[in-house]
């Protein structure tokens, strides 16, 4: 696939296969294969912070600007993303071979982060960060509607999200003071 950055800068995941030889403890990349191309890319500076892989699912998270979108450049699959900020945190859950399956973005009316996501055995998925401002979390697309507003405390307030693996919000938490927290 051809890679051609928009806006400031991009973010970019590459996907190969690997092939595990038994008992020799050694991957390879599978022969012939051409690697799968993820990129988020939109209108101001978009990147990728946050990337989590557990069997079939991956989830990536990081920031964008007012309008981006992540795209498979080898499927041509694509999710679109809007935010009130000139940066704006973002998580989103990818297929198997890279397509982006949902995302959120955190709304905020200063700036938000995505910098930590981890997914643990029961298919639950966390998103950490920081946000200025107030930072209003809502589920996926499709999924059953919820939302939290986490208040301004000052500088930058930590939160810790959860969320199911269909992109249903279940909780957010913040943490605050008057000066930076992350």
């Amino acid at each position: 696939p051809t890679v051609i950055s928009e806006g400031n800068e991009d973010g970019y995941v590459a996907y190969h296969q690997f092939i595990y030889a038994p008992g020799s403890g050694i991957y390879s990349v599978a022969p012939s294969e051409t690697p799968t191309i993820i990129q988020v890319k939109g209108s101001g500076t978009e990147s990728i912070r946050a990337i989590h892989v557990e069997d079939n699912n991956t989830y990536i998270g990081g920031i964008h600007g007012q309008s981006a979108s992540i795209e498979n450049l080898n499927t041509g699959n694509n999710i679109s993303m809007t935010g009130n900020a000139t940066q704006n945190g973002y998580f989103a859950k990818l297929d198997a071979v890279g397509n982006p399956l949902w995302s959120v973005t955190i709304q905020s009316n200063e700036t938000s982060a995505v910098t930590d996501v981890y997914e643990d055995e029961n298919d639950f998925v966390y998103f950490t960060g920081y946000h200025l401002g107030e930072a209003t979390f809502n589920s996926a697309s499709g999924a059953p509607a919820n939302s939290i507003t986490l208040e301004d405390h000052g500088g930058k307030n930590a939160y810790l999200a959860g969320y199911t693996a269909e992109g249903e919000l279940l909780w957010a938490l913040g943490s605050g003071g008057t000066g930076d927290i992350e």
